[in-house]
């Protein structure tokens, strides 16, 4: 269940080009609700507006998470809040890029932008959810070092930032979402850390 919550959020933070606006705008949100539900963390969320135009989405993402003048609103980058220095692309990114690739993996060639995006944290931690609900137990100790290193300590900075600075419902929404679950999961792994 959290593998796919997860799954959906990072689906959330990817720009929305037409296939994924589509696929995020009708029953999104009381898919994301209902998984919610299950894992125990009932939101109040105001409802988004499924006639919501794409160019809006777009427009705001862009202002939120690409560019603003005079500066980007939410940097959706973990090395932009850890590494102090504001920049993409720091020892945050190369520290996750190793994560990545201790499970196993790399960054798919699909993705068209920096291994320490939101979005590729996210499905990042979906397919380690996976992979232990599937048996896999040692990809346990690579998702506590994910949720408690990485995620848990620079995801609730972001997220604050667009739940306080989005223009529309759809981000607000996500970002609350996620900042739940990843509250969850870091006060479970908090204790279980050495």
């Amino acid at each position: 269940m959290k593998a796919e919550t997860f799954d959906l959020l990072s689906l959330g933070f990817l720009y929305p080009s037409e296939e994924r606006f589509e696929a995020t705008r009708d029953g999104y949100f009381d898919a994301l609700a209902d998984r919610m539900r299950q894992l125990g963390l009932e939101q109040e969320l105001a409802t988004v507006h499924e006639d919501e135009v794409a160019i809006e989405r777009e427009k705001e993402y862009t202002r939120l998470f690409v560019n603003a003048f005079p500066d980007v609103v939410a940097p959706p980058y973990e090395s932009v809040y850890m590494d102090g220095k504001g920049r993409v692309w720091g020892e945050s990114t190369s520290s996750v890029l190793k994560l990545y690739r201790s499970a196993g993996i790399d960054i798919s060639e699909s993705f068209h932008d920096v291994p320490d995006h939101i979005a590729a944290e996210l499905a990042f931690a979906s397919y380690l959810k996976a992979s232990i609900y599937a048996g896999d137990y040692d990809k346990e100790r690579i998702y506590k070092v994910l949720i408690v290193e990485h995620l848990g300590r620079w995801a609730p900075e972001f997220l604050h930032k667009v739940i306080s600075a989005s223009r529309i419902e759809f981000y607000r929404r996500l970002a609350s979402s996620t900042a739940l679950l990843i509250d969850l999961e870091k006060r479970v792994y908090d204790m279980a850390l050495p």
